[in-house]
């Protein structure tokens, strides 16, 4: 009776051990598609930013023009 449990405990740590790796390699995969979403962002906020730089750039070289000829 002893070796028929020692055999279900060798099996059962067998599949926690099994299910330990896959999840490390889920998570794994989770952390990477978060750092590849992060640079993306990262990315679109810069672009953003620079474009929002320009259009206030040219806003305020425009404004003097437009302000004198509404007065």
């Amino acid at each position: 009776m002893r070796e028929d449990m020692r055999d279900d405990i060798k099996l059962i740590a067998e599949g926690v051990s099994g299910l330990k790796e896959e999840m490390n390699r889920i998570f794994e995969e989770v952390n990477k598609r978060f750092e590849q979403s992060d640079a993306n962002f990262k990315a679109i906020f810069k672009y953003q930013s620079g474009f929002s730089d320009e259009v206030h750039g040219k806003i305020k070289t425009a404004s003097p023009y437009i302000f004198k000829r509404l007065n």
